[in-house]
């Protein structure tokens, strides 16, 4: 039976016009789907359907609100001539669709005076002076800088935000504002408006790096081939393919997908030079059309099941709940088999259509050293020898290294906060910390009570009464707490009403913007607290202290109460991160193992190759641990990815040592495998960690970060394919050989 390869080999060889102009077809078709790609700044929340998932969900849709803060800062922000030009433009911002209120200690200043910013700055001053410290503070920190709260309409998109803060800046030119004043925005719509265009520039750079990297590495390693470069022309079509089915299938740009992308050119280089290594191997000893076929139909058939089992890998991303971790797994799967589309096309193309004709070797005059490939294979072979010599000990070693860094890896922390994810000296984060500075945390805490009659006696006096408590027991952290209950409080000279008449009398009286905020429908409120800026380990510590507090003092039987909100979305992040780590690594082994387990028909076989997976993973964590590294959103996905790469390179070395098992014993096979493949992996590891290297020159820490890992995670391959790969098979597959005694498995 004519094997598929064998069939593209003769469509390829038969038919190289039609495959030119398929080719062509296919760049065009990438070009159009690659307009329609679209930009995405936010990390998405897991996906889960739990009781506290739902509440959630009803505090983003009915209480969430995301503030857009204005900066107004000057010598003195109470000078009334910047009083008289934000009083006016806080009036245009109420106008826009979107926003529900604006406010500021200026609108308290203006009550003096009829609605009227003051026109003498006497009046101005005694005003500000009968304002009590607490109020004017919380609005005007100092002097130099006042704050306003522009409160958005509730369950806004993220998209929506971004909109209204466009609308807002075309407002600031429309009042005149002396020169000394300037007025900026602040919070979370500003900030994921600057990482979208940062993140534009930040393509153009990662990828112009990564294709610096990888000309320089193939120069330097691979020029003994003809069109040195022609790897690189046949990943950038990979790529390109890759950015049209992402805007074809409306997967968007973002921190996550944009890490996979030097990922992809890492891996795709590499399918490009295997295939055109051998071709360049074959040729100088047979004529082209056989070398075509023995490249397509051998080296093919290797890549590809090589590049099924990196596949896997990131298949194994889709059980995350992370809609990120999914994302960059699929765009990396799409990536994956674009690029060995366009290797197994364009190399062979290329040799058809230029009549290929290898470069010649330097034979050595009598005393010179042979070239260094030549030198470096026989290394690798040298090496492959001492390495089955001494199977047993060096697995020993290696394996204990990895088992050390899997069990310290569970100590590795993890890291949710975004504002560490981007870079630190972007505007709208260092605006953003300048007002948590001054005022604290922008989210606050939330708590989220449901059920029954929210405005009984009995609600109400819980609602007050814990969130005083709460106020109290961790005063080093709340530093205000508002709910219905308070404001039903407030409305009666501090004391909450005792019956339910006086309680529907006082609710009566109360103007709906000041409810709204904190009831919705009567049986859903929320209960705020304001909070002093504390650490991620701190904000997750009191999440789940005050938890604990809810059960401990319990609401009324009929009313349930849920810490809900930002902190609430970091500790499911979190939570989901750590556990999902562990399940994408466990999957990704068992689909890999079960795969290779078919496709070898023997379980023997299928072990080989994951012997040195499983020590990479460890040898991965190990490296994390001793350099500080943290997990976020993008390394959380090294298990899985690791195991899909290393399975590539393992794979592509253990095949190449079948093949030499067709005619050697099973010492033989590994030594001469190793050494016939050896270079050309190792060409591709690096210039693989090229690529991944460009990943480090990133402004985004996440990215960077992400970047060191997956050279770290690429050294080990490589050290895992050329050392630990022979090492095993010579144990697992000894006797096994034509050369051996024993009969083949």
């Amino acid at each position: 039976m004519i094997s598929p390869f064998e069939k593209i080999n003769h469509f390829i060889n038969k038919y190289p016009f039609i495959v030119g102009c398929i080719l062509i077809l296919i760049v065009l078709v990438s070009i159009y789907g690659s307009t329609s790609i679209t930009l995405s700044t936010t990390i998405q929340m897991p996906d889960k359907n739990d009781h506290a998932a739902y509440v959630f969900q009803d505090y983003l849709d009915n209480f969430e609100t995301d503030p857009i803060i204005l900066m107004v800062q000057g010598d003195d922000v109470r000078d009334v001539n910047i009083m008289q030009s934000v009083v006016l433009l806080e009036q245009l911002m109420r106008q826009e669709d979107g926003v529900t209120n604006v406010e500021s200690v200026y609108d308290i200043v203006i009550s003096y005076t009829d609605g009227v910013a003051p026109a003498n700055q006497e009046i101005a001053n005694e005003i500000f002076a009968q304002i009590p410290e607490d109020v004017l503070s919380s609005s005007m920190p100092d002097h130099q800088l006042l704050l306003v709260e522009i409160t958005t309409t509730y369950g806004m998109s993220d998209d929506q935000q971004m909109k209204l803060l466009d609308a807002l800046e075309t407002l600031l030119p429309l009042v005149d504002l002396p020169p000394a004043a300037t007025l900026t925005f602040a919070g979370d719509a500003a900030l994921n408006n600057d990482m979208g265009s940062t993140l534009t520039t930040e393509v153009g750079k990662l990828l112009g790096a990564a294709f610096i990297l990888m000309l320089t590495v193939l120069m330097v390693l691979f020029h003994h081939a003809r069109y040195t470069l022609l790897s690189i022309v046949s990943v950038l079509n990979g790529l390109l393919m890759t950015f049209g089915v992402m805007g074809l299938l409306k997967i968007p740009l973002s921190m996550a997908t944009l890490g996979a992308l030097p990922i992809l050119l890492g891996i795709g280089v590499d399918y490009a030079i295997q295939f055109h290594s051998r071709f360049d191997d074959e040729i100088r000893e047979h004529p082209l059309p056989d070398a075509l076929k023995t490249t397509i139909t051998k080296t093919g058939s290797a890549v590809f099941f090589a590049m099924i089992a990196s596949a896997l890998g990131f298949v194994a991303m889709q059980v995350s709940t992370l809609p990120d971790i999914r994302q960059f797994g699929l765009v990396a799967i799409l990536g994956l088999a674009c690029c060995y589309v366009s290797a197994i096309l364009i190399i062979p193309l290329t040799a058809i259509l230029t009549d290929y004709k290898p470069k010649p070797m330097k034979t050595p005059k009598s005393g010179e050293k042979p070239p260094l490939t030549v030198r470096y294979n026989e290394f690798l072979r040298k090496t492959a020898l001492k390495v089955t010599k001494y199977a047993v000990p060096i697995l020993l070693i290696l394996c204990v290294i990895g088992v050390v860094g899997l069990y310290v890896d569970e100590e590795i922390p993890i890291n949710t906060d975004i504002e560490t994810y981007v870079p630190a000296d972007m505007p709208a984060l260092i605006n953003i910390n300048t007002v948590t500075s001054a005022i604290g945390d922008l989210d606050g805490m939330q708590v989220e009570v449901t059920g029954g009659n929210l405005l009984s006696p009995d609600a109400l006096e819980w609602m007050y009464d814990w969130g005083n408590n709460e106020l109290v027991a961790h005063e080093w952290r709340f530093i205000s707490v508002t709910s219905i209950a308070t404001i039903i409080a407030d409305a009666n000279n501090g004391v909450l009403p005792a019956s339910q008449q006086e309680i529907d009398e006082i609710f009566a009286t109360l103007p709906e913007e000041k409810v709204r905020p904190y009831l919705n429908g009567g049986q859903t409120a929320i209960i705020s607290f304001g909070m002093n800026e504390i650490s991620q380990d701190l904000a997750r510590s009191l999440t789940e202290q005050v938890t604990r507090d809810i059960a401990f003092y319990q609401p009324p039987a009929d009313i349930e109460a849920v810490v809900t909100g930002a902190h609430y979305s970091d500790l499911e992040m979190m939570k989901e991160m750590k556990l999902g780590k562990m399940q994408m690594t466990v999957l990704a082994f068992i689909i890999i193992f079960l795969f290779l387990t078919i496709l070898y028909r023997s379980m023997g076989k299928a072990v080989v190759p994951l012997i040195p997976i499983v020590m990479i993973i460890g040898w991965n964590g190990a490296a994390m641990y001793i350099l500080g590294i943290e997990y976020n959103v993008l390394t959380a996905t090294m298990g899985a990815m690791t195991i899909g790469i290393a399975a590539e390179y393992c794979i592509m070395m253990i095949e190449r040592i079948y093949e030499e098992m067709e005619t050697n014993d099973t010492l033989t096979a590994v030594q001469n495998g190793t050494g016939k493949i050896g270079s050309a992996i190792t060409v591709s590891a690096c210039t693989t960690m090229a690529a991944f290297t460009a990943l480090t020159v990133s402004d985004f820490p996440v990215i960077s970060m992400f970047g060191v890992v997956t050279v770290i995670a690429m050294a080990f391959t490589l050290i895992g394919a050329i050392v630990a790969v022979p090492a095993a098979a010579s144990i697992v597959l000894r006797g096994k050989g034509k050369g051996d005694a024993q009969p083949r498995l």
